[in-house]
Formats: C-alpha cells, sequence, structure tokens
C-alpha cells in the first residue's frame, strides 16, 4: 500500500511537470512569434523588454535596430518564413526559424531562460551565391590548379588562361591584409575571382591564390611565439610569390618575360618591395595601394567608423584599447614595446618591428618599370589621400599612369554615398571599367616589347 502511494505520488508529480513544461513550451513559442513579428514591425523596444539582465547588460535597442536594418538593406523586405522549430536543452529552450527575405534568408536563433526570457539571440545570413560579372564569358578561357609550397605549408591557387596558342601575358593577383582566399571572399563578393575571370575572358592570363595567412595563420603565430621563425611579411607574402612566379614562368601558355603582379590593399602597399625583390616581374598595377604605415591608414578607418555611429560606454573603452593596439604598431612606437606588449592582431611584435624598417615611399623612386596606380575614390580604407601621395612620390616617373574611379569603393565595387562596411555584404561585382582599363595597360606593355 505504502509503495502504490509512493507510485501514485510520483506520477501525480511527474505529470505536474509535464504540464508546466507544456505551458512554459507554449508561452516559448508565443514569445519567439512576437520576437519575429517586433522585427518586421520594427518594434525593438518590445524585443529589449523580454531580455534577462545579462542580454541587457550586453545589448541595447540600437544595436538589435542596426543589425536587422543591415539585413533588410542587404536582402529586401521579408516575403515569408518556415515553420518555427523549438528544442528543450536542460531548463531553457531554442527556437529557430528561417525568415526568407526578398534576395535572400536569414536563421533567427531565439534563446529562452526558464523564465521565458530571452537568453540568446542571433540572426545568421544565409549564403547569398555568387553571380559572375555580365563581362565574364567562360567559354573563351579554361582554369586550372596551381600548387607550391611545401609538405607543412602546402598551397595551392587558380590558373585562369585564355583560349590561345600563343604565349600570354599574365597577372598575379596579390592580395590584401588578413586571412584572404584566392576569391577575396566578403560577404557574396568575390571581386579577385571577378577580376581573373573578367581578363581572361578578355585575353590576358590570370593567377589568383590563397593567401598563405588564410590556411596557415596558426602555425605562422605559434612559430613565432616559440622563437623558431618570426612573423613577416617574407613568410607571409613573399615565400609563396617567389615559387608562384617560377610555377607560371614555366607554363608554357604564359609568355615568361610577361608577368606583372597586380597588388590589392596591402598587397598594393607591398610593390616597392616586390619590385627590389622579383627582377622578372615586368610591371605593378597598385589597387587601392598605399605608401603611409598600415597601422596609421587602421587608426583613421576606425575613426571613420565611429564617426558615423553612435558608441556606447563599452564600445568605446573598446575602440580606445583597439586604437591604442595601433599606436604600439607604429614605427614612433613599436621599437620601445616590450614583448608582451598589445599590438595590432592578428600580427605580432616582430611582424611589425620588421614593417618598420620598409619604407615604401623612398623603395617607390627605385621603381623604373610600368606601374598603374588605380584607386576608388568613395574609398574609406585607403583614401584619395594615398592616391595624392603615389602620384607626388612619382610624378617624375614617365612609365607611371594613374586613374581614379569616382563611385566605386576599397573593392572596386560601384555605389553611392560615404562607403562604409556594411557595403561590403551587399552583393556586386568588380566595376567592368576597371577590367578593361587593366587589360588595355596590360598589352599596351606587352606591345611596347
Amino acid at each position: 500500500m505504502k509503495f502504490c502511494k509512493i507510485l501514485l505520488l510520483l506520477v501525480l508529480t511527474f505529470l505536474f511537470f509535464t504540464k508546466q513544461s507544456y505551458a512554459q513550451r507554449d508561452l516559448v513559442i508565443a514569445r519567439s512569434n512576437k520576437v519575429f513579428e517586433w522585427f518586421q514591425q520594427e518594434k525593438f523596444d518590445s524585443i529589449y523588454s523580454l531580455f534577462d539582465a545579462e542580454m541587457k547588460r550586453k545589448l541595447d535597442i540600437s544595436k538589435i535596430e542596426g543589425v536587422w536594418e543591415q539585413f533588410v538593406m542587404m536582402y529586401g523586405n521579408v516575403t515569408s518564413s518556415d515553420e518555427l522549430k523549438v528544442e528543450e536543452v536542460k531548463s531553457h529552450f531554442v527556437t529557430k526559424r528561417t525568415v526568407k527575405f526578398e534576395k535572400g534568408k536569414i536563421t533567427l536563433s531565439v534563446n529562452f531562460d526558464s523564465l521565458a526570457q530571452i537568453a540568446g539571440l542571433f540572426i545568421r545570413p544565409g549564403e547569398i551565391p555568387y553571380t559572375p560579372a555580365d563581362y565574364v564569358n567562360a567559354e573563351l578561357f579554361t582554369e586550372l590548379r596551381i600548387e607550391y609550397g611545401g609538405i607543412l605549408v602546402k598551397n595551392s591557387g587558380r590558373l585562369s588562361i585564355p583560349k590561345s596558342k600563343i604565349p600570354m601575358p599574365v597577372v598575379i593577383i596579390v592580395p590584401g591584409s588578413g586571412g584572404i582566399d584566392k576569391d577575396c571572399s566578403i560577404g557574396p563578393n568575390k571581386i579577385y575571382k571577378d577580376l581573373a575571370w573578367g581578363l581572361a575572358s578578355k585575353g590576358i592570363a590570370a593567377f589568383r591564390y590563397d593567401k598563405k595567412t588564410y590556411q596557415y595563420l596558426n602555425k605562422l603565430l605559434e612559430d613565432d611565439s616559440l622563437g623558431k621563425v618570426p612573423f613577416t611579411v617574407e613568410n607571409e607574402y613573399l615565400e609563396d610569390l617567389e615559387e608562384i612566379i617560377v610555377a607560371i614562368a614555366a607554363r608554357k601558355e604564359i609568355n615568361p618575360h610577361q608577368i606583372y603582379i597586380i597588388g590589392h590593399s596591402q598587397g598594393g602597399y607591398l610593390i616597392p618591395m616586390f619590385n627590389k625583390k622579383f627582377k622578372s616581374i615586368v610591371g605593378f598595377i597598385s589597387m587601392a595601394g598605399t605608401l603611409r604605415e598600415i597601422p596609421s591608414l587602421a587608426i583613421e578607418q576606425i575613426e571613420y567608423i565611429n564617426g558615423s555611429q553612435k558608441l556606447t560606454s563599452k564600445d568605446s573603452i573598446a575602440m580606445a584599447e583597439l586604437k591604442e593596439k595601433m599606436q604600439n604598431s607604429t614605427r614612433a612606437r613599436i621599437h620601445s614595446m616590450t614583448s608582451n606588449a598589445q599590438v595590432m592582431g592578428p600580427y605580432t611584435l616582430d611582424y611589425w618591428k620588421y614593417l618598420a624598417s620598409y619604407h615604401p615611399e623612398e623603395l617607390a623612386l627605385k621603381i623604373n618599370k610600368p606601374l598603374y596606380v588605380l584607386q576608388g575614390e568613395r574609398d574609406y580604407q585607403v583614401k584619395m589621400l594615398d592616391f595624392d601621395i603615389w602620384k607626388k612620390t612619382m610624378k617624375d616617373k614617365k612609365q607611371v599612369s594613374f586613374k581614379s574611379y569616382p563611385s566605386l569603393n576599397h573593392l572596386f565595387i560601384e555605389g553611392k554615398g560615404p562607403s562604409m562596411p556594411k557595403e561590403y555584404t551587399q552583393a556586386g561585382n568588380m566595376s567592368e571599367e576597371v577590367v578593361n582599363d587593366i587589360v588595355i595597360w596590360v598589352k599596351g606593355q606587352a606591345e611596347r616589347k
């Protein structure tokens, strides 16, 4: 009899908690549906009212609004959503739904605690498929995979070759800063692929590659920290380029006396170094390159971005700390920094010390080969000031040409108004005008040989 009473008590307890769980689940579903509805109605304060204390500390209403507006700008208006999925994890509930817009989709995830307060809010973009530029004609070229590097740091790239029986000029596309893949994939954009395919469609071979830091950044950092090999632009750029030039020159489709380098962003900044190092290169194209030191540009970039938005006190502190790291990385400070100093990441003290000894403005004067300097006038990362420095520095060089583009940004994609980081998440292609200008310039150099 006692056993039956205990069993009955356990059953009643189970039914109570099951009923409570179902009630909690229903409340979570209702609130998750309201959150989706409030996003569409732009009632961000209502969403904020459901946050738990920790979420309110981390996020304010303006940040929620900013993220949502970014997706609306990218994808257009909401058109529909899939069925809500609910998962119980311990005492929490996780809800997910796919939200479809006119030009894309996102996954909206809302995590609720035991009190049905929002303990987590995540908006993950769906992938926007890459669309090749209209000027690309895939029937006019082929593409080959070329591998290089050693066993520990094996790398590869793509050689886009026009269909021709005559050995042709080739450009090697050298990427900008950070861990960049061969296409320079940023959001839905792949500007190095645009450039390579565009050039190959118009008779110029092009090679693009995964920058070493795309796959091997951790190894470079580890070797530096253990004192094995300092992390510098030598193992970030020069080692790969040396092998690439040899591999490309050996191809029967390529004229080994017509190899050019296109340097984008940091790749353009390093052109004076490339000119000194690689004697077989017959000409250079700088795309958004600078002759100023990189940390100084980085400071200007964050000041530009901060000036266009309202920062919380927490954000202001974080930005001040970031700016201090950038200032520590400048030529004026870096040699006084100790081993535990905070510098601009993901790079190291060795990296910035190496670049402190690099003076591109002085080395640029030693370039006695054709050079084409291109600049987007809407670029906030490398500005028209940098373009003017190039012009002033190279004013007596007869083989140097310049062109700027009023409507183009750092990616050489067209836009309007002041450029901002969120613009890079909008689908676009590199301007055909830029591709055509490069084709004309390269072919013009080849005709003079």
